[in-house]
C-alpha cells in the first residue's frame, strides 16, 4: 500500500496474552481479529457500518506473515480499499510495529442480497468505497 488507491483507515492495538501461543509468538488467527478491527473502523468512518457490514461475507483471505509479534507489542493496522468491483470489494491491510511491517493481508468480500446472492453495491456504498 505505497500509494493511496481508495479510502483508508488505521487502528492501534496491543497484542494480548490470548493472542499468543505457548511459544509467546502471536497465533496466526490473531491477524484476522486485527484486520477485522481495521475493516470495521473504515466502514464506520465511511458511514457504512450499519448499512452493509452484515451483507458482505468474506470470499477470500490471503495473509503474508513477515515478522513475529509478541505479548504486549503495540501495532498499527492500516486498511485501504484497493479494488471495487460490481459486487465485491478488495481490502489491503498492513500490520506494523514501530514502522516495521509484520504482516500483510488481502481480503475480498462480496455484497449479497437478502437471499445470500451476489448483488451490486448500493449507490451510496459504491460512492463511499470508491472514495
Amino acid at each position: 500500500m505505497d500509494s493511496a488507491s481508495g479510502p483508508r483507515a488505521s487502528v492501534r492495538r496491543r497484542i494480548e496474552f490470548s493472542d499468543v501461543d505457548s511459544s509467546g509468538r502471536y497465533h496466526y488467527g490473531t491477524v484476522i481479529r486485527l484486520i477485522e478491527a481495521a475493516e470495521v473502523e473504515l466502514l464506520a468512518e465511511l458511514g457504512l457500518l450499519d448499512s452493509i457490514y452484515t451483507s458482505m461475507p468474506r470470499a477470500r483471505l490471503e495473509v503474508d506473515y513477515v515478522s513475529t509479534l509478541r505479548f504486549l507489542d503495540e501495532v498499527e493496522i492500516t486498511v485501504e480499499v484497493v479494488d471495487l468491483g460490481r459486487t465485491s470489494v478488495t481490502f489491503g491491510f498492513v500490520i506494523e510495529r514501530d514502522g516495521d511491517v509484520c504482516a500483510r493481508a488481502k481480503l475480498i468480500t462480496v455484497h449479497v442480497d437478502g437471499d445470500g446472492n451476489p448483488a451490486p453495491w448500493p449507490e451510496q456504498a459504491r460512492a463511499c468505497l470508491a472514495g
